[in-house]
């Protein structure tokens, strides 16, 4: 579920936050979701585990550094960001680990710290090309910043969908191999585990049903479910629309939400909802690769990939 993650520390930056994350909400709207605050870890929750998973959770990480930023420091008087458990570091440490967009974000005439100010585990964000939020340009800043994010996010994108075309077709080499087993008399536990959990049959007998994942399109709806913090939790449905004598074919659907390292897997097997699924979150999967499997007892499964974000923007359209 891409996102964007503003990281700050309240006592350096917390107003130049929020007036960053209120324009980024506001261009981007809710098919993009904008985190700012980790609010919802619940009790006895592990909080490295959490911010792990939210901060690998988006495509872009931006990194708001003031003038306090470096030289921040506890109760105590030691500095914060030497400190392993601060949420700052765990923050850029779980986005530069993942390979994610990091993008300092420089504000109140901040500079950017060098490479010996920062600890060893920060090493590579002092190589990042870093923008400029001026307070007397601040929108022109702001829009800048815009554009670099949509274009990182794209990359994301791209990047995501290149993953699930490839898991498509290995999908499909599988269905294959384990196709010509059958057909060779070999029972499916003499072969590896990963065989095991497919419906194989073999191959399709009628053109129609080799293009009915063709005559099908991906809908879906949200709203909001939740507000957790600063941040809306919203519930979406996703289903797929075709002509009824299509639908009438299909036996049960099974929806891919690709998402690394936090994918879904979901099935449905009711025609009356048209196959419909449910899941709460933060945003839309731009890739999601749909499996069709048909009553025909020989067909063959299908599979195509679709993009639930522009799914849910037609819904949208429509409603208004």
């Amino acid at each position: 579920m891409p996102g964007i993650f503003i990281c700050y520390r309240r006592e350096d930056a917390i107003g130049h936050a929020g007036r960053l994350h209120d324009r980024l909400v506001q261009h981007f709207g809710p098919g993009q979701p904008v985190f700012m605050d980790i609010d919802s870890v619940e009790p006895g929750e592990d909080f490295v585990d959490a911010i792990q998973g939210m901060v690998t959770s988006c495509d872009v990480l931006l990194v708001v550094i003031g003038r306090h930023w470096l030289t921040a420091t506890d109760e105590d008087g030691q500095q914060r960001l030497e400190q392993p458990h601060d949420f700052v570091r765990l923050e850029i440490e779980a986005a530069l680990d993942r390979n994610i967009r990091v993008i300092p974000t420089l504000v109140g005439g901040a500079r950017m710290p060098r490479s010996q100010d920062l600890p060893d585990a920060l090493n590579k964000l002092a190589r990042r090309q870093a923008i400029e939020i001026s307070d007397s340009s601040f929108h022109p800043s702001v829009t800048k910043l815009i554009a670099v994010t949509e274009k990182a996010i794209s990359a994301a994108q791209q990047q995501r969908q290149m993953a699930a075309k490839a898991m498509v077709e290995q999908t499909a080499r599988k269905v294959e191999t384990a196709a010509l087993l059958i057909e060779e008399g070999q029972k499916r536990e003499e072969h590896p585990g990963e065989l095991r959990n497919l419906d194989i049959a073999p191959s399709l007998t009628g053109p129609e049903q080799d293009t009915v994942i063709e005559r099908l399109r991906l809908a879906a709806s949200s709203r909001q479910a939740e507000q957790v913090g600063a941040q809306h939790k919203y519930h979406y449905k996703v289903w797929i629309e075709g002509p009824a004598v299509v639908l009438a074919m299909i036996r049960n659907v099974q929806y891919y939400f690709v998402y690394e390292p936090n994918p879904l897997t979901t099935r449905s097997s009711d025609p009356d909802s048209k196959f419909a699924v449910n899941y709460n979150g933060w945003g839309c999967y731009d890739t999601v690769v749909v499996t069709v499997q048909l009553k025909e007892q020989s067909a063959q499964l299908q599979h195509r990939t679709f993009n639930m974000c522009s799914a849910l923007q037609v819904s949208r359209s429509s409603d208004d």
